[in-house]
């Protein structure tokens, strides 16, 4: 009987510990999944801030978004999202009533990665570019201003041999790209594709 009795004691522990291993592998993958939903609606309120129409995007970091605006607007848990990245993708104002982007620019992968972006200066000119990078301009064509992305995402892979997209390739300007000015050469030799943080 003694014998039944330490067996069935071990199977306890050992069911016991099993339930404790799923119990900490659930933890994990909720802990996972809250952290993608979080980052996403960061993402979702970097895209907000930046496409306001007082947003300029010759200086992104001095432009201050009204929080309770974020929150009716964009997203009603924008306070405790911001709050989780204030520091690292924002920057809260000291009465935490308003809040500004941290970065010149929504991408902030590694500087080797090219990524597509989406430009508007403050004369409404707007263009978009497949050349544009981490923290970096390019000149509006119209009034000259240095223009950061408010919008960047992965480069896409197309088939090069569609006549439609060879007819409306156009040739990229490396005299108003501040990434092929400081490299002193055209800043895409290679094609890159990068991960969106």
């Amino acid at each position: 009987q003694q014998a039944e009795e330490r067996s069935a004691a071990k199977r306890e522990r050992v069911r016991s510990a099993q339930v404790q291993a799923e119990e900490a592998r659930h933890r994990v993958t909720e802990e996972s999944r809250q952290k993608r939903i979080t980052a996403e609606i960061a993402h979702q309120i970097d895209f907000f801030i930046r496409s306001r129409r007082r947003f300029n995007s010759s200086q992104p970091l001095e432009y201050a978004c009204d929080i309770v605006t974020i929150e009716r607007e964009c997203h009603p848990e924008a306070r405790a999202v911001i709050a989780v990245y204030d520091g690292t993708k924002f920057s809260v104002a000291s009465n935490c009533m308003a809040v500004r982007v941290q970065y010149l620019t929504p991408f902030q992968g590694e500087d080797t990665h090219r990524v597509f972006g989406y430009f508007r200066c403050g004369c409404n000119n707007r263009w978009h570019s497949a050349a544009t990078w981490k923290d970096k301009w390019q000149k509006c064509k119209k009034c000259e201003k240095e223009v950061y992305p408010y919008e960047q995402h992965t480069l896409e892979i197309r088939d090069a041999t569609c006549t439609d997209e060879t007819q409306n390739m156009k040739p990229h300007d490396m005299s108003r790209c501040q990434r092929c000015r400081e490299l002193g050469r055209l800043c895409m030799p290679h094609m890159y594709y990068a991960s969106y943080t």
